[in-house]
C-alpha cells in the first residue's frame, strides 16, 4: 500500500455543509476526553504524539503494513467498541458527521468524533480500501474556547469522570477561563470546581482510581 499520509485532503461540500476530508489529513485531537479504552491506556497507548505515550495514530497512519496490522489487533483484542462501531460504518455509512476545525495546511484538528476516525481507520488498516480513507465532517469555526466548550458537550459517549472534569476545567483555567465563567457554564458550585482540581494534587495512582471508579471522590 502506498504511503499516503502527506495526501492533500479533497473536500466535497454537500448540501448540508459537510465535507469529505481525508482522515489521514487530521493531525491533533481537540477534545480532553482521551479516546482510548482504559485497557489501552493502561497500557501507555495514547492517540497522538505528544511525547506521553506509544501512538496508536502512528501505528495505524504508518507505511508499514505490519504496524498497521497491530493496530488492527490492539483494537480486536481492548477496544471491542471502536470495532463495532467500525462494523457499522461498513453496513450502515456514516451517520454522524465528525466535526473538525481547521489547523493549516490543509490539516484538521478533531473537535469531537475522536473514536469514528479510529473507526474509520481499523477498516482501512484492516481492509487497505479505500485508498485514501475519508469521513464526512463539519467545519467548526469558532475561537478556542468555543472548540473546547464544544467537543465537552457533544462527546457524550459517557459522563466524565471526576478526573477528566479536572483537567478540563485546568485547561479553561488555563486558558484564560475564570471559575466563575467554568461554574456558570456546566452549572456547578465554585466549591465543585475547587474539589475537582484537587484531585490534581493526588498521587497518580489515586487519581487514576478515581478515574476508574475504584476509588471515590470523597
Amino acid at each position: 500500500m502506498a504511503d499516503t499520509r502527506r495526501v492533500v485532503t479533497e473536500k466535497t461540500k454537500s448540501a448540508q455543509s459537510q465535507w469529505d476530508i481525508s482522515v489521514l489529513d487530521i493531525v491533533a485531537n481537540n477534545n480532553p476526553r482521551h479516546p482510548l479504552s482504559q485497557e489501552l491506556q493502561d497500557q501507555g497507548w495514547v492517540l497522538f504524539n505528544t511525547g506521553e505515550g506509544r501512538s496508536v495514530w502512528d501505528l495505524a497512519t504508518s507505511p508499514d503494513p505490519e504496524k498497521r496490522a497491530e493496530y488492527v489487533k490492539l483494537i480486536d483484542d481492548f477496544d471491542p467498541e471502536i470495532r463495532s462501531m467500525a462494523v457499522t460504518l461498513i453496513t450502515q455509512g456514516q451517520l454522524q458527521p465528525i466535526e473538525v476545525r481547521e489547523s493549516g495546511s490543509g490539516t484538521f484538528a478533531v473537535v469531537f468524533g475522536a473514536r469514528r476516525v479510529l473507526a474509520r481507520l481499523y477498516n482501512w488498516c484492516a481492509t487497505g480500501q479505500p485508498a485514501i480513507p475519508k469521513l464526512r465532517a463539519v467545519l467548526f469555526k469558532g475561537n478556542d474556547t468555543e472548540a473546547f466548550h464544544r467537543s465537552i458537550v457533544e462527546n457524550i459517549r459517557k459522563a466524565p469522570t471526576p478526573i477528566e472534569e479536572a483537567h478540563a476545567w485546568k485547561r479553561m483555567l488555563n486558558n484564560g477561563e475564570t471559575k466563575a465563567q467554568i461554574a456558570e457554564n456546566f452549572g456547578v458550585s465554585l466549591s465543585t470546581i475547587d474539589n475537582r482540581l484537587k484531585l490534581l494534587k493526588l498521587p497518580e495512582k489515586d487519581q487514576q482510581a478515581v478515574h476508574t471508579g475504584t476509588k471515590s471522590v470523597a
